[in-house]
């Protein structure tokens, strides 16, 4: 099996080269890949900086930069990460991951706003993404067997286990990547696609809950929970003016911020209710979830890992009392205890101060609004919109270092799904002309005959 994966890598490399779809599927997919093939970092690092150096080949051959808003804020929150490197702690493993996060970011960010132009480009890219992801999470599922002492999905090779928390965000980003496809199709009736496109909708919730209560792996979770809380404002965002649209924008940034207080306030809330009223699975995925993404020691009895997360949350916290503006460097968390924060937002805070985490909000935020601009241009199916919330949730749930081999590409998956979002309008818009050009052509025709 483990010949079969590293041949299954090589193709995704040689077919890259001319089908930018099957080496965007391996960076995507590059964590469990790294696990499959015994946990080696420098073969998640491989696979990750694959496609940057094919997006970058691109930009020189096509000569193309399309600045706005999102570019300015992804520049200014790039920059103020390789600050935070210049102050780190611990200079060799800053400048390490620095090249990592360097090659990794920009790459994925320019591939993502220059390999999809057309509809023809969209067309392939989904294709190849698709097919490519779904020989890799067969694989992983193949492979993937349960551990006895966690609820977690390991891979066993050579009596040695491997953790895979990204197999789950795997299978979110093929699902993803298959419904999208299949809504950019011009033979789809204008009756059918909704409601096929909300039957989609629900079956995908349900399996993505399914599994991640399943596998333990509470990320699965917030693509769901993204999808239906901020996204189903986009009925009122509509129907606002410059100045309710301005609103909106600042609703949404503290929506991101106070996310955590409100899991907070769920979990709490469930903590001492009985079995009977809601099923012990669940409530024990929401509590661990919230556990984590706040950092709080109160739920941390409910993970197996919890008393070691403890330690970890309260030396980042301290990091933070001591260094609350600007931080104490990148990988300040790792670099003071030998390990990540467990927390997207604690290893931010901690990193670069709460200028840190503001800029990576304005960032994230731009990057919703812009794909939730583009959806307000025609009709646009249910499952546009809960494909920016999982978009947006894989990149909030982020509970790990920015730097390791599956965070990196995960991180910037909301370009990826803003940029798709976009081509598959662009297209969806061009049938719509196409359609409204065709039924007032007879009428036109009619009207100088009559004359």
């Amino acid at each position: 099996m483990k010949l079969f994966v590293l041949l299954t890598v090589a193709f995704g490399y040689v077919a890259g080269l001319v089908r930018p779809g099957f080496i965007f599927a391996l960076g995507m997919c590059s964590y469990p890949l790294e696990a499959a093939l015994g946990g080696r970092n420098i073969i998640g690092d491989i696979i990750v900086a694959a496609v940057p150096i094919y997006a970058l080949l691109v930009l020189f051959k096509r000569r193309c930069f399309h600045l706005h808003i999102v570019d300015g804020l992804f520049i200014v929150y790039f920059l103020w990460y390789c600050i935070s490197v210049l102050r780190a702690p611990d200079y060799t493993l800053a400048f390490d991951n620095l090249i990592k996060f360097s090659i990794s970011s920009v790459g994925y960010y320019f591939a993502t706003r220059t390999l999809l132009e057309n509809e023809k480009d969209f067309n392939r890219f989904a294709k190849d993404f698709l097919r490519m992801g779904v020989v890799i999470a067969i694989i992983i599922g193949l492979i993937a067997q349960p551990d006895p002492w966690s609820p977690r999905t390991y891979i066993n090779f050579e009596g040695g286990r491997t953790s895979t928390v990204g197999v789950s965000l795997s299978f979110n980003v093929v699902i993803c990547a298959l419904a999208f496809y299949l809504f950019s199709k011009k033979s789809w009736k204008a009756f059918f696609v909704p409601r096929l496109d909300f039957l989609i909708s629900v079956i995908v919730l349900i399996f993505i809950v399914h599994f991640a209560l399943q596998n333990g792996t509470r990320g699965a979770l917030m693509g769901p929970m993204f999808a239906v809380i901020a996204f189903s404002l986009i009925y009122f965002y509509s129907r606002l003016g410059s100045t309710g649209r301005l609103v909106m924008v600042g609703a949404s940034i503290a929506f991101i911020l106070c996310f955590p207080f409100v899991m907070a306030l769920i979990a709490e809330a469930i903590t001492d209710v009985p079995p009977t009223t809601i099923p012990p699975k669940f409530k024990a995925s929401i509590i661990n979830f919230a556990g984590v993404v706040t950092g709080m020691e109160r739920y941390q009895a409910f993970d197996p890992s919890g008393a070691a997360r403890i330690d970890i949350y309260r030396t980042a916290k301290a990091i933070i009392a001591e260094w609350p503006l600007f931080g104490l460097g990148a990988n300040a968390v790792i670099a003071t205890i030998g390990t990540h924060a467990h927390n997207l937002f604690l290893e931010l805070w901690s990193d670069g101060g709460i200028t840190n985490v503001v800029l990576f909000v304005m960032f994230v935020t731009a990057g919703m609004f812009i794909g939730l601009r583009n959806s307000l241009a025609g009709p646009v199916p249910v499952f546009s919109r809960m494909f920016l919330g999982v978009g947006a949730g894989v990149l909030i749930q982020l509970q790990v270092s920015l730097t390791l081999s599956y965070a990196k590409p995960l991180f910037f998956a909301l370009g990826a799904l803003v940029t798709l979002e976009v081509a598959r309008l662009r297209a969806c818009a061009q049938v719509f002309e196409a359609r409204a050009r065709a039924q007032a052509a007879p009428l036109e025709a009619t009207g100088g005959a009559a004359a």
